[in-house]
């Protein structure tokens, strides 16, 4: 008895030690293990087949700014049953961008109105030369009801402004 009791704290202490060693698994989808952390695969897929462009890469530009989104378009609704509609225009928006050190900054927004007020609780950039996706854990408050929630902006840097400028 005393010997199987040793031989299965040998076998415990055996597998808890090869799982310590265990490489961690890479997620090699080109972004972050913080983005990684904060969105899933499928999710990313989900927005990319409706139409979001996710920037990926480590060496986005320093994107730093207040930005107006004007008209602001939609793109692609929640589901067939979402009362919004594609081509729909929404209510202007202004993010702003600040504390950029590598691929962390802090993000605001709020629109026209400001019954959609949020700011980022943690937002992590992926992108390459001009091009970028942020994403950031947001917390707000839109039409009295507050919220938690992930949100991806992308677009491309230019000397007007940002082109082709996404929020999902």
């Amino acid at each position: 008895m005393q010997t199987k009791k040793i031989l299965f704290v040998i076998a415990a202490c055996a597998m808890l030690f090869s799982q310590s060693c265990k490489k961690s698994e890479s997620n090699d989808n080109g972004l972050s293990q913080d983005i990684n952390n904060i969105i899933s695969q499928d999710i990313i897929n989900n927005l990319e087949s409706r139409g979001m462009t996710i920037n990926k890469g480590n060496t986005p530009p320093n994107i730093t700014n207040i930005v107006i989104a004007s008209p602001y378009t939609l793109l692609s609704p929640y589901s067939a049953t979402d009362f919004w509609q594609p081509g729909q225009v929404i209510a202007d928006y202004k993010y702003r961008f600040s504390g950029q050190a590598d691929n962390k900054v802090m993000l605001d927004y709020k629109n026209t109105g400001n019954s959609d007020v949020a700011n980022g609780l943690g937002s992590f950039l992926s992108g390459s030369g001009n091009q970028f996706t942020l994403f950031s854990e947001t917390v707000g408050v839109s039409g009295g009801v507050n919220y938690k929630s992930v949100t991806i902006i992308s677009g491309e840097l230019t000397a007007t402004g940002v082109k082709n400028f996404q929020h999902s």
